[in-house]
C-alpha cells in the first residue's frame, strides 16, 4: 500500500492588456486555484479523491454601442472528484474504473464600477448583477477495459439556475449513454481495424410556469427527449515506414439547454442570445483519412477530412447595422438602425445588443493539415498547416465561425541544458463569410522561446508577438473591440519537489 497527497497552490493578477492598439480598458483579471488530492494505491489498483476551488475574476472592454464603461465576469468554479481503479477478470475485461464527478459552477455579469465589491457570494446572494448562471454537474461512469476493448456507461445530470435579466427557465438535463471500442488485427491482410460506438438519451425538463418570454413561445418550452447514436469504423496499415489509416463516421448530438431555450444577453461577449426550442439532432456523416511517413530524421503526414451534416447546429448572427461603427450614443443622435429587431434594445446601458440565434441548417465542412518534422542532431525543422472550408448549403454561402487558414514554422535548437526555439505563425485573411459576419486580415507573427533547465527546475523566458503585430480572433463576436495580445514577455520559473 502506497499513500500520495498532492497540493497545488496559485494566485494571479495581470493588469489591462496591451494589444497593438494600446492599452485595452477594464482587461484586469484575478484568478486564484486551491486543488487538494488523495490516492491510495495497492497491488491491484488504486483509490482517488480530489477537491479544488477555482476563482477569477476578469473585465470585458467597453463597447461604444452597449455596455460605454465595459463588463466584470465573476466565476466560481468547486470541483470534486473520485476515481477508483482495480485489476479483475470479468469475462474479455481485466481492469475497471469508476468515476465520479461533481462540479458546482457558478458565474456573475455585471456593468464595470456598479458595485464596489468583487465578492461573488455577497453579490448574488443580494440580487446586485446584471444577469447569473448556476450550474450543479453530476457525471458518473464506470468502464470495463481489456488490451483491444472499452465497454462504458455514462449518467450525466445537469441542473441550470439562471437569474436576473436572463429569461432561460430553470433546467435540467438526464443524458444516459453506454459507448465502446474495439480494435482488432486481421493478420491475413496485416490490418489493424478498428470500431466504436455511443447510445445516449437525453431527456431536458424546463420549469417554465413563471418564466415571461420575450423572443420564444412559452408553448414551445416543454420537456425534450431525444435518442442519439454515434458510430465508426476504422482501418490501419503500416509497411516501409509509411501509415496509411481511415475512418468512416456517423455521429448525433442532441441540443443541449442553451441551444434550446437560451432568452438573454450574454455581456462576456456582447451578444443576445435566442435558443430555438423545436430544434432536432444533429446529424455528421464524415470520412477521415491521412497518410504518413516516419523514418529518422524526417517525418511526414496529411490528413483531410469531409462531413457532411443534413442538420448542422449554427448560432447565427440575426442581422447587422454597419452604419453603428461610428456612431456615438452620448452624440444625442438616435441610433442609425433604430427600431430593427435583429437588435435587443433593452441589456445595454443604451440598448444595443445584437440577436444571435440558434438554427439547424445542412452544411458541409471539409479540411486538410499537413505537418512536417525534420531532426539532425540537435536542431529540429517543423511545419503545420491547416484549413477547414465549412459551407452553409441551406443558404449557399459559407458556414459562419470558421478559422482561417493557418501555417507555423519552428525552428529549435536543443542541448544539454538549453533549448531555444523561433516560431514563425502566418495566420491568413477570412474572407469565406456567413451570414452577417464581418472580414478579419491576416497577420504574420514572431514567437522566441528561451529555455533552461537543471535538477528539477527550469526558467524560460518567452517574446511573444514580438514585431507587435495586429491581429485578431475570427471566431470571437467581440474581436472589433478586443484584438489579440500585443508584444507581451512570459518569464516562467519552475521547481519540481
Amino acid at each position: 500500500t502506497n499513500n500520495q497527497i498532492n497540493l497545488f497552490l496559485s494566485k494571479k493578477n495581470t493588469k489591462n492588456e496591451i494589444s497593438s492598439i494600446g492599452e485595452l480598458a477594464n482587461t484586469d483579471s484575478k484568478n486564484e486555484n486551491k486543488k487538494i488530492s488523495l490516492i491510495n494505491y495497492n497491488e491491484d489498483g488504486y483509490i482517488g479523491y480530489s477537491l479544488e476551488d477555482f476563482n477569477m475574476t476578469y473585465g470585458i472592454p467597453p463597447n461604444i454601442g452597449g455596455h460605454i464603461s465595459g463588463v466584470d465576469i465573476l466565476l466560481n468554479k468547486k470541483t470534486q472528484q473520485f476515481s477508483f481503479h482495480k485489476d479483475v477478470s470479468l469475462y474479455l475485461f481485466n481492469q475497471i474504473d469508476i468515476k465520479y464527478n461533481f462540479i458546482d459552477y457558478i458565474h456573475l455579469e455585471l456593468v464595470n464600477n456598479s458595485v464596489n465589491t468583487d465578492d461573488l457570494s455577497q453579490l448574488y446572494n443580494a440580487g446586485d448583477y446584471h444577469l447569473a448562471l448556476a450550474k450543479q454537474t453530476h457525471n458518473f461512469q464506470v468502464e470495463f477495459n481489456s488490451q483491444n476493448s472499452i465497454l462504458g456507461l455514462e449518467y450525466n445530470k445537469k441542473e441550470f439556475n439562471p437569474s436576473g435579466y436572463y429569461l432561460t427557465p430553470n433546467t435540467e438535463e438526464l443524458y444516459y449513454s453506454i459507448y465502446g471500442y474495439s480494435e482488432n488485427n486481421i493478420k491475413s491482410l496485416d490490418l489493424d481495424f478498428f470500431s466504436s460506438f455511443r447510445l445516449g438519451f437525453l431527456n431536458v425538463l424546463p420549469e417554465a410556469d413563471d418564466v415571461q418570454y420575450i423572443n420564444l413561445d412559452s408553448e414551445d418550452v416543454n420537456n425534450k427527449n431525444f435518442k442519439a447514436t454515434s458510430i465508426s469504423f476504422g482501418a490501419a496499415k503500416e509497411f516501409n515506414h509509411f501509415k496509411l489509416d481511415g475512418w468512416l463516421m456517423h455521429t448525433m448530438r442532441p441540443p443541449r439547454v442553451e441551444e434550446l431555450f437560451s432568452d438573454g444577453p450574454h455581456l462576456g461577449t456582447y451578444s443576445y442570445e435566442i435558443g430555438n426550442p423545436n430544434l432536432d439532432i444533429e446529424e455528421i456523416y464524415g470520412i477521415e483519412s491521412s497518410i504518413s511517413y516516419g523514418h529518422s530524421p524526417f517525418n511526414l503526414s496529411i490528413t483531410g477530412f469531409y462531413n457532411y451534416s443534413p442538420y448542422y447546429y449554427e448560432m447565427a448572427k440575426m442581422g447587422d447595422c454597419p452604419e453603428s461603427i461610428n456612431w456615438d450614443p452620448l452624440s444625442g443622435t438616435s441610433h442609425p438602425c433604430a427600431g430593427s429587431d435583429f437588435i435587443d434594445w433593452g441589456s445595454g446601458e443604451f440598448g444595443f445588443l445584437y440577436k444571435y440565434n440558434s438554427r439547424g441548417v445542412e452544411a458541409v465542412l471539409k479540411g486538410l493539415e499537413l505537418s512536417f518534422e525534420y531532426k539532425i542532431k540537435d536542431f529540429q525543422l517543423s511545419y503545420n498547416f491547416s484549413n477547414v472550408d465549412g459551407i452553409n448549403e441551406t443558404l449557399g454561402r459559407p458556414l459562419s465561425y470558421m478559422n482561417p487558414k493557418k501555417e507555423i514554422l519552428s525552428m529549435e535548437y536543443d542541448k544539454n541544458l538549453i533549448s531555444c526555439k523561433v516560431l514563425l505563425t502566418k495566420i491568413h485573411e477570412q474572407n469565406r463569410l456567413g451570414e452577417f459576419e464581418t472580414y478579419t486580415p491576416g497577420a504574420f507573427l514572431t514567437d522566441f522561446v528561451f529555455s533552461y533547465r537543471k535538477k528539477g527546475s527550469s526558467i524560460t523566458l518567452q517574446l511573444n508577438n514580438i514585431f507587435d503585430n495586429k491581429y485578431y480572433n475570427h471566431l470571437s463576436r467581440i474581436k472589433d473591440i478586443v484584438p489579440e495580445p500585443g508584444q507581451n514577455i512570459h518569464l516562467i520559473y519552475k521547481i519540481s519537489f
